[in-house]
């Protein structure tokens, strides 16, 4: 045998002496590794970060099943979604979202109040155009919204009075009025419903006010009853949009009205829920119109009210949780 087939074959062997030592020591240390309990993502280089985690707004439990906490952030503008089964993780008693119906006032035949100033605008297109901007706003907050009609459907007075039964909603049929008129105790009656199979947290009325023989008036108002059953927790959401609209129109006026039950306006002490009505301006004042006729300024207006409902949802939830 010559020297060059010698040194071919201690070469030979001594590559493959190396590449089996090189693996019996990489099994080791994977064996090692996976004794000592990391996690699969981290052998497989495929772990979040904790930044990622936070990011993401989860928390990673023992058991690395992600899961959502239960409140994401102090800020209001900030809500959960629920999953299928309404509820998180593995506490059934807690929601995980909110429920607000917005009801747009007057509709269908009903065309509320007009003035030349809004043009060819009348209040139940105005309601029904800032509803859908508070939808919006508050679904984009993570809150469940319900509209109470969408100016083209709502319940005739057979259906309504046959769903209030079957819930058990109670209502006084003298009141309801079954003329195309689309009356504020039917729209209560079914916003009682509403309430009664989605577990609703609050109701809130959009309106537009007029003074015809006073153009002078201007500026916002807001209104709860302050003698029903709900009327405590009607207060915290009162108050919460009397900050947020004086906040953002400082120089505006703000009619605050706590009605007694008297004189407190159908939708607000027949309803189940926490509800206020919000009057949105005066279509007779021509500051007040110019800001109603304009989609920006509706949509700054609905984002101002969003905000303090926002702020009283969770303010409700933490009352209602001390309260037990």
């Amino acid at each position: 045998m010559t020297r060059k087939i010698i040194i071919v074959l201690i070469a030979a062997i001594a590559v493959v002496t190396g590449v089996t030592l090189f693996t019996v020591l990489t099994g080791k240390i994977m064996s090692a590794f996976s004794e000592s309990g990391l996690p699969t993502a981290v052998q497989t280089g495929e772990a979040h970060s904790a930044a990622d985690s936070e990011s993401s707004g989860g928390t990673v439990p023992a058991d690395g099943d992600m899961r959502i906490d239960e409140k994401l952030t102090d800020n209001p503008a900030v809500f959960e979604t629920a999953d299928s089964s309404g509820v998180i993780g593995d506490n059934p008693t807690v929601r995980s979202t909110y429920t607000v119906i917005i009801d747009p006032g007057h509709g269908f035949t009903d065309e509320g109040c007009s003035s030349d100033l809004i043009g060819d605008f009348t209040e139940k297109e105005l309601t029904l155009a800032m509803a859908e901007d508070l939808r919006g706003i508050l679904e984009g907050y993570g809150v469940n919204v319900i509209m109470l009609h969408d100016g083209k459907s709502f319940p005739p007075l057979t259906e309504l009075v046959s769903l209030a039964d079957s819930s058990g909603v109670e209502y006084n049929i003298d009141k309801c009025v079954d003329n195309n008129i689309f009356s504020a105790y039917e729209r209560t009656v079914y916003a009682n419903y509403l309430s009664k199979i989605n577990d609703v947290d609050f109701f809130i009325s959009i309106h537009v006010n007029a003074m015809e023989n006073d153009p002078d008036y201007s500026g916002f108002e807001i209104d709860y009853c302050a003698e029903n059953e709900s009327s405590a927790v009607s207060k915290i959401f009162f108050d919460s949009i009397i900050d947020a609209v004086k906040s953002a129109y400082p120089s505006e006026n703000l009619y605050t009205w706590e009605d007694s039950w008297d004189k407190a306006f159908i939708v607000t002490k027949y309803t189940s829920v926490p509800s206020v009505l919000f009057e949105t301006g005066f279509a007779t004042n021509a500051g007040d119109a110019a800001r109603l006729t304009d989609r920006a300024e509706r949509r700054k207006l609905m984002q101002t009210v969003a905000d303090g409902i926002a702020e009283a949802l969770e303010a409700a939830e933490n009352a209602a949780e001390i309260s037990r």
